[in-house]
């Protein structure tokens, strides 16, 4: 039997449906999705130069979210498990378009600091998979911009996430 929360969640569907909301079904098919998805996402939200990167490095033991002087995250980064090292820019679009790359380089690509980089630039977020174990058991880690917790303006943290149908 199922719970009546997807039960509800499918008759709101086919009632948009009837009246022509493929928009709103479009959405509650993927809010459905993400519900019945047993992924745990796991932002990692802060302010800027506060250790975010390094915490996500550090957790899976891999340098993948840029650290260092002068060097600060631009734009979210989903971290999730692969079964060999793969790394994607998100580009906005219609469709979202992945623009593969190699692991070594994302870090620098991602970071705000990255020469010729301006803000609001095509990408939505990066995607990075490796092979670890923490990973494997279902988590995600999202890495995100600094949050200025005074001025939201500043383009940080959550509010600066894309919605999260794609992680």
């Amino acid at each position: 039997m199922a719970p009546i929360w997807l039960d509800t969640l499918g008759e709101t569907a086919r009632v948009c449906a009837a009246h022509s909301r493929t928009d709103l079904v479009r959405w509650l098919l993927q809010k459905r999705e993400q519900l019945l998805d047993p992924t745990l996402r796991v932002l990692v939200v802060g302010e800027p130069k506060q250790g975010k990167s390094q915490l996500v490095n550090a957790l899976i033991n891999a340098p993948v979210c840029p650290v260092g002087d002068g060097l600060t995250t631009a734009i979210p980064t989903v971290v999730r498990h692969a079964e060999s090292p793969t790394a994607a820019l998100v580009q906005d679009g219609d469709e979202d378009e992945r623009v593969p790359m190699p692991v070594e380089e994302i870090a620098a690509r991602i970071s705000a600091t990255t020469p010729g980089r301006r803000p609001g630039a095509s990408e939505v977020h990066a995607e990075i998979g490796v092979p670890r174990g923490l990973l494997a058991s279902g988590i995600v880690l999202i890495d995100t911009p600094g949050a200025d917790g005074d001025d939201p303006t500043t383009g940080g943290g959550a509010a600066a996430l894309p919605g999260p149908t794609s992680w």
